[in-house]
């Protein structure tokens, strides 16, 4: 009795390897994309230098740190004003709620 769904072994194996080197092709160039990508942004965002990006860098911690400080001035200010509150503290747990309400606002 003969088979009748007989098959090259060599060509099965041909189509298979065609097939791992298509898709290793494509992972390289996906790859070669999300690098070059990856490159673009980051000479966007920083510079094309390094005393570009030190720029940067420095100007982005000065805004954050000027931004903390201010919060900080903030909550400082309403603190001192409800100094009544920060005097009553100590003997009144109502006066502590009132304060940790009024730095908090």
């Amino acid at each position: 009795m003969v088979n009748r769904f007989q098959y090259n072994t060599r060509v099965s194996c041909s189509l298979i390897v065609s097939l791992i080197l298509r898709l290793a092709r494509g992972g390289l160039v996906a790859a070669l994309l999300v690098a070059a990508a990856g490159w673009a942004v980051e000479r966007y965002r920083f510079g094309s230098t390094d005393a570009e990006a030190a720029a940067q860098v420095e100007t982005e911690v000065r805004r954050r740190f000027d931004a903390g400080a201010d919060a900080l001035g903030a909550i400082a200010s309403r603190a001192a004003a409800a100094s009544d509150a920060i005097a009553a503290a100590p003997r009144d747990t109502a006066a502590v709620s009132r304060l940790f309400d009024a730095v908090d606002a």
